[in-house]
């Protein structure tokens, strides 16, 4: 812990101990001087060198990155989202989905979506006319 205050406080008394007081001269200090020397002080080698980063391969950013509201599909096979009917349409999976939680993905381009669990039920333009399926939603469907 004292440690980290050392080195916390070590470049502002570097700085005056240098008479340095302009950005520019402190920018050349820490470039040519400060840095070189703090990194042979501290820097270590990595234990493994292979990269640590994985790939992403959950679900795609726009589906997280969006305004998620829960419904109940209605007698009818519809949900109502910001006075829009939407119609869920058929599907190959289930006859109908009355009475189950659906999640509606509203997007910053205001068009949504209808999920059921990972099942894209459907994507609506901000009209709420469905709009024609990616074939990004068909790999989720897969998955």
């Amino acid at each position: 812990m004292k440690r980290d205050w050392y080195i916390q406080g070590r470049l502002p008394n570097e700085l005056k101990m240098h008479q340095i007081e302009t950005i520019e001269a402190a920018n050349n200090y820490l470039r040519n001087n400060y840095l070189p020397r703090h990194n042979n002080e501290f820097m270590c080698s990595p234990e493994d060198n292979n990269s640590s980063y994985i790939a992403y391969i959950g679900q795609p950013l726009n589906d997280i990155l969006c305004i998620k509201s829960e419904r109940i599909v209605a007698k009818d096979n519809t949900v109502s989202y910001n006075n829009i009917i939407l119609q869920i349409p058929k599907s190959q999976h289930r006859h109908h989905f009355v009475k189950a939680e659906v999640t509606i993905n509203h997007y910053p381009d205001d068009s949504l979506a209808i999920f059921h669990g990972h099942l894209c039920l459907a994507r609506y333009n901000k009209e709420g006319i469905i709009i024609k399926q990616k074939q990004e939603d068909k790999m989720i469907e897969a998955a």
